[in-house]
């Protein structure tokens, strides 16, 4: 599709925001995960969305042909973009760890989640990193989505 779009957006801004979120990309939680960070005080962020999210990061470490993981782009982002916080989130049902695992396992997540958080400080200076793990709201407790500190 071709053509020329105008966005109403507010002025464009050139200066580099100091947070970064690296979340899965199934569509099923963006619009969640954009309200908890709104909900949380965060505006503008660096967005790195991938399946799996910070687990791709932990076990392809190493890409054939020199393309960058995961870890090493977001290592790579916040030493271009003076990141100061790096916020990781993962979800039920994650369909990257039905793959690997055969199953969506919260706890396994939350284990990676905060072994991603570990590694990401040893290898960033001076990074704050947070990690939450996301799950639809069961019926006994409404609607919506639950968001835990992990």
């Amino acid at each position: 599709m071709s053509g020329v779009w105008q966005l109403d957006q507010p002025v464009y801004d050139a200066s580099h925001v100091p947070t970064i979120v690296v979340c899965c990309s199934d569509g099923r939680f963006i619009e969640a995960t954009q309200d908890f960070l709104r909900s949380q005080g965060l505006g503008r962020h660096d967005l790195m969305a991938m399946p799996g999210g910070m687990a791709e990061a932990l076990y392809e470490r190493e890409v054939p042909g020199g393309a960058l993981s995961g870890a090493r782009a977001t290592e790579l982002l916040a030493h271009l973009h003076h990141t100061k916080k790096v916020i990781l989130l993962a979800h039920a049902d994650c369909g990257y760890y039905h793959q690997r695992l055969g199953a969506s396992v919260p706890d396994v997540q939350k284990k990676d989640l905060s072994r991603a958080a570990d590694w990401l400080t040893e290898h960033i200076p001076n990074v704050k990193v947070d990690a939450y793990y996301m799950r639809p709201a069961q019926e006994d407790e409404g609607a919506g989505f639950i968001v835990e500190s992990v």
